[in-house]
């Protein structure tokens, strides 16, 4: 028998995608912005993972009455955050790789 909570992850993994990619669309209409800020960080954001931190936000609120529509700023805040720790990570360590491609301070 499948693990019900990984199940349920593994089915529900891209229902964050569009609002997190949303964040950095239309934010300027400045092209070195978008080019050296928000594409870069778009790209790193849909290089994802499981997407676990939000879902179990999702979840969250949905345990306490609420649905997962209501948790998706708050999921999509937590993956950003996320991203944002890896990039400075990498910034620090020098690193080269972050889930198989360059990282972002090398691209």
């Amino acid at each position: 028998m499948a693990n019900p909570f990984a199940q349920f992850l593994k089915d529900h993994q891209v229902d964050i995608n569009p609002c997190m990619e949303a964040y950095f669309c239309g934010r300027t209409d400045r092209a070195d912005l978008d080019t050296f800020l928000y594409a870069p960080l778009r790209a790193f954001s849909a290089n994802a993972g499981k997407r676990h931190r939000p879902l179990i936000c999702m979840l969250a609120c949905q345990a306490v009455g609420g649905t997962f529509t209501d948790a998706l700023a708050p999921a999509a805040a937590i993956e950003h955050f996320q991203s944002a720790a890896l990039i400075h990570d990498d910034i620090a360590d020098h690193g080269e790789l972050r889930r198989g491609e360059p990282c972002m301070q090398r691209t």
